[in-house]
């Protein structure tokens, strides 16, 4: 009976263990992918990273221009295009919606040209300076940030046979005027199974359970 207690105790200690561990692995992704956006010189700005190279320089796309798309990092500004208004149609200027519409699923053809058409990533970063936005008046129209993280990237990871790919999202800070949007946001996002985290909770472990995405690490700049 005792040698079944300690296996069963090592095998639960194993897994606590993997978990911290991958806690710790996402952060330091997150950080790291922080870092690469600001060497890119804009205040405000998303990175999408698939694993399996080191994230160093990001290949900057173009507004609604998907040519030299990098396979494992690519890095977005928010796009001043005098040709698309505000109101419903400003979030297609914003940094991480062009890079799933735009950048994500030719990212993804040039990943499985370099690791196989079969394979997949185990996961999809996706870090935005500002917490992706889920703002009530342009809900009702599908085009919030959040709504394209929620349904967008499952949508491309499904049609490339990347369903079982997991999507963690980081964000650096939420401003005060949108802070119950972002509560609401994240409870979507955690409806549908995507982990955020707000790499500026003030905490060790930067996994946000909602409660804590717009109370905590709140700035009112940028």
């Amino acid at each position: 009976m005792a040698s079944r207690f300690i296996w069963f105790l090592g095998s639960l200690l194993a897994l606590l263990f993997c978990l911290i561990a991958e806690t710790e692995t996402a952060n330091d992704t997150l950080e790291k992918m922080q870092i690469a956006g600001r060497k890119m010189l804009s205040k405000q700005f998303a990175v999408l990273h698939l694993p399996g190279k080191n994230i160093g320089g990001c290949s900057r796309i173009k507004f609604n221009n998907p040519e030299g798309v990098d396979a494992h990092c690519n890095f977005a500004p928010v796009f001043e295009e005098r040709n698309e208004t505000k109101e419903e149609n400003e979030t297609r200027r914003h940094s991480e919606w062009q890079l799933i519409h735009t950048a994500l699923k030719p990212m993804l053809e040039e990943w499985k040209k370099k690791y196989g058409e079969k394979k997949c990533p185990e996961k999809l970063y996706l870090y935005t300076f500002n917490a992706p936005d889920y703002d009530r008046n342009r809900t009702a129209y599908n085009l919030t940030c959040t709504q394209a993280i929620v349904y967008k990237i499952p949508k491309i990871l499904k049609e490339d046979g990347c369903d079982r790919t997991s999507i963690v999202v980081g964000f650096s800070q939420v401003r005060n005027h949108y802070k119950n949007d972002t509560l609401n946001g994240c409870e979507l996002m955690k409806e549908n199974g995507i982990i955020e985290y707000n790499l500026n909770n003030g905490r060790s472990n930067k996994e946000d359970h909602c409660r804590l995405v717009a109370e905590i690490g709140v700035q009112n700049t940028g």
